[in-house]
């Protein structure tokens, strides 16, 4: 399987005339919501979880960064599945589209 990535297929706003997320491999739009969970960060005061829980989801696992992260995984209709990781530092929100392997 080819895990090639390109970020600008994430979204795309050719339907209803409003932003879809696609399949950030071929650009299919129809995609499902397989899980969420959160990644605990490195500084327990920016990105501690309480209770198991960061930003009201279950921790799923830890973040290399010292703030927390939040990671949707998703299936689309073209058999690829992949995952939208979305990580905060100072202020910005980045967003790193990763396919998943053995799983389409």
């Amino acid at each position: 399987m080819s895990t090639a990535v390109q970020p600008a297929r994430l979204f795309d706003f050719q339907r209803y005339g409003q932003w879809l997320l696609a399949c950030p491999q071929c650009g299919c739009y129809w995609t499902h919501i397989l899980k969420a969970y959160a990644l605990e960060g490195s500084d327990p005061f920016e990105g501690g979880s309480e209770y198991g829980e960061l930003f009201n989801v279950p921790v799923g696992g830890a973040s290399e960064y010292r703030r927390g992260a939040l990671v949707i995984e998703f299936w689309a209709e073209c058999g690829h599945s992949f995952e939208v990781e979305m990580q905060q530092h100072r202020g910005e929100t980045f967003i790193e589209p990763r396919m998943l392997e053995g799983r389409d």
